[in-house]
């Protein structure tokens, strides 16, 4: 890598502070008391259970026979099942349990933390997908950076801070960023296969973070699929996807 290029890597690199300042001013009312208090809405009821259950599948989500028997509604048994589980939040702040007995708000305000970073990159993701190789010479980081805080700092993912598994689900907008891709590759008769497995990822990735955001990704696979196969149909190449 040359100096010049190097030099412009750093400066795309200095575009992710702005996105990491607007993370910070999202959970400051938690940051002096980071293991003791969590963010809320709607009078904390959703907040304090969400931290009772990202705490109990962290520690028991390897105890698959009793994880889904949530405590608190004993003696009703795989109470887990019906509900979001928190799962994929709980699998990125697990490795805090080998480390020793984290707080449940430590872990809450992390997996917040961590979610919104995805959610930043998932808008990121987006972008660069649309945009594509167009042979510009301008920095693709600016235009990912607005991304990410158009996705981080919209009304709904600000109101939705105090409920971890409604803030805005990443997995969708990444779901929608492979598709893109993948359209774009297949569009100009390149192997596509990859990206659309990375849907697939995506997909189940997000049921296991929250079931609101499943149904979007359904949703907006219903949508753009069968458009997707309608065109490729048009001009021959459905077996090709």
């Amino acid at each position: 890598m040359t100096m010049k290029a190097t030099n412009r890597t750093w400066r795309d690199a200095l575009w992710a502070l702005p996105v990491l300042a607007l993370v910070v001013a999202q959970v400051r009312p938690v940051l002096d008391r980071f293991d003791r208090a969590v963010l809320a809405t709607l009078n904390g009821v959703d907040a304090t259970m969400q931290t009772g259950i990202i705490t109990w599948t962290a520690r028991h989500v390897w105890q698959p026979t009793g994880w889904s028997d949530l405590p608190i509604f004993h003696p009703a048994h795989r109470a887990l099942v019906f509900m979001d589980s928190l799962l994929g939040q709980a699998l990125l702040v697990a490795p805090l349990e080998l480390l020793g007995d984290p707080a449940p708000p430590l872990l809450y305000n992390l997996a917040v933390v961590l979610s919104l970073l995805l959610t930043a990159a998932a808008g990121a993701a987006l972008w660069l997908a649309a945009r594509g190789d167009n042979g510009d010479s301008g920095s693709p980081a600016v235009g990912a950076c607005l991304a990410a805080l158009f996705l981080l700092g919209s009304p709904f993912s600000t109101w939705q801070l105090g409920m971890l598994n409604q803030i805005a689900p990443p997995w969708p907008v990444f779901m929608l960023a492979a598709l893109l891709a993948g359209w774009r590759r297949f569009a100009v008769d390149r192997p596509a296969r990859g990206w659309w497995w990375a849907a697939a990822f995506c997909v189940g990735s997000q049921a296991a973070w929250g079931w609101y955001g499943f149904a979007d990704a359904i949703f907006i696979l219903g949508t753009v699929a069968p458009v997707g196969i309608w065109f490729a149909a048009r001009r021959g190449r459905l077996r090709r996807l």
